[in-house]
């Protein structure tokens, strides 16, 4: 369905002379990754709101989007997948993070994110088939990852001082998942290379 609507855009712009003919491939892609991801916002969003947890969704958001798209990680084979996961992960790290941040100190989690922030930098980036990258590419991911992961770890360190916990409980969480992002991928490419 989205794959259709976005080739209806493209073909309304060709019709329309804004873009080239042979360049449909690259929009129509580019309106698919469009459309999933606002989707995904969309529906997090509303997950938020449902579960009144708007502001932890949101903030799960703003730092996990950003360092993932330069550290990669593991990929799902289909959009609904990545939908269906990405939207069950945020609702189970918002709901933890209201019960664990009464439980957990300040302390454990920041060293929690420092421990997982380090291991984003060490393994950043990770490459997809959906995705691939050349090795200056890497360079550039890898740098861009680092200070992406190392700006917000600067920032959720300042959010343990004005002990904000639950804050804190999401983003030393959205790093977590990613560490486990990027392990899963890792694994998925050894199995790969096996075959």
């Amino acid at each position: 369905m989205i794959e259709y609507l976005a080739g209806r855009i493209a073909d309304n712009q060709i019709g329309k002379g804004r873009i080239a003919g042979y360049d449909r491939a690259i929009y129509q892609y580019g309106y698919v990754l469009l459309m999933e991801a606002g989707m995904n916002i969309f529906l997090s969003v509303v997950l938020g709101v449902i579960c009144h947890t708007l502001p932890e969704v949101l903030l799960f958001l703003l730092f996990f989007i950003p360092l993932r798209s330069y550290a990669g990680g593991w990929h799902m084979a289909h959009a609904w997948q990545c939908i269906l996961v990405t939207n069950i992960t945020i609702l189970c790290v918002t709901l933890a993070a209201a019960f664990l941040s009464r439980y957990l100190s300040a302390g454990f989690l920041l060293g929690a994110d420092i421990l997982a922030c380090a291991v984003i930098c060490i393994m950043s980036p990770i490459d997809t088939e959906a995705k691939p990258l050349e090795e200056d590419e890497k360079i550039i991911y890898r740098k861009k990852a680092r200070i992406i992961c190392i700006s917000e770890l600067f920032i959720n360190m300042i959010i343990s001082l004005l002990s904000w916990n639950r804050f804190l409980c999401v983003i030393s969480m959205s790093h977590c998942i990613l560490v486990l992002s990027l392990i899963l991928e890792k694994n998925n490419k050894k199995k790969k290379c096996r075959q």
